[in-house]
């Protein structure tokens, strides 16, 4: 066969379009033209007792456009298409392991999901973390990983080391109650002799870590610092000689330190 001989296909961007959408509309039962036995192979006659052959081929070739083109969004005419997840791991060929509605990129060494609530990184010896419409959580924060040795070097980098762990703001009404104001990750507050006492709900690793604390004497007018009493449970605020169930005070307290998840 000579190429004088030969004939081409010009696909139009309507007629391709026209297939996606009854291929994607019945993948498994959208017939394509194919011979059959008996009849005489032609190219396009389709007259009685013939066979053409291009009628099922210009199919495919409208469907592999009109696949390239949705995906990749390069034809005029063409609707570009969404996909229901997208996997991938530097290898290719493998069952995708990426849940409907997410993007799912691995590798040995970490797994990053992104979906409709979020972005969660697992896997990774240096740590996890979650990425969610309403918080931002460090994971898996060994020693070394999030939580880095307190030596360690890092220059413009948030670790879970590094972001408070627990606030508080609270005051007392001069007649023995004491009320906590506003705060986050204290579980109660309580006056215990001249110590404000604040139990958290998380508890630390141990009692190495840092309170920030302000106090004020309102009664007298006067700020004050109080002592520090630290466990991994819950922070005393020692108020020295000066009675906090018997004065009008306000505190607050900002704290640091290792929690490891």
């Amino acid at each position: 066969m000579a190429l004088a001989d030969r004939q081409t296909y010009t696909r139009i961007a309507g007629t391709v379009e026209a297939k996606m959408v009854s291929w994607l509309a019945a993948m498994l039962t959208d017939t394509i033209s194919m011979p059959t036995d008996g009849p005489f192979v032609t190219a396009d006659n389709d007259a009685a007792g013939k066979s053409p052959v291009n009628i099922g081929l210009k199919d495919l070739a409208n469907m592999v456009t009109g696949l390239a083109g949705s995906l990749i969004g390069n034809i005029a005419g063409v609707t570009i298409r969404t996909v229901k997840s997208l996997a991938i791991d530097g290898t290719g060929g493998l069952a995708s392991a990426a849940a409907s509605n997410t993007a799912r990129i691995s590798n040995v060494i970490s797994t990053t999901v992104v979906g409709p609530g979020g972005v969660d990184i697992t896997g990774a010896a240096t740590g996890i973390g979650t990425f969610r419409d309403s918080y931002l959580r460090f994971e898996n924060t060994v020693a070394g990983g999030s939580n880095p040795a307190k030596t360690a070097a890092g220059a413009n980098m948030l670790h879970a080391l590094m972001i408070p762990k627990a606030w508080a703001c609270w005051s007392t009404d001069g007649l023995g109650g004491i009320t906590l104001d506003d705060g986050a990750r204290i579980a109660s507050i309580a006056i215990v002799g001249n110590v404000v006492r604040l139990t958290f709900a998380t508890n630390f690793d141990n009692s190495t870590y840092a309170t920030v604390p302000h106090c004020e004497n309102v009664t007298g007018g006067v700020p004050f610092s109080p002592n520090v009493v630290e466990t991994a449970a819950w922070v005393d605020l020692d108020c020295l000689a000066l009675s906090p169930a018997a004065l009008v005070m306000k505190g607050r307290v900002l704290i640091f330190g290792r929690i490891t998840t």
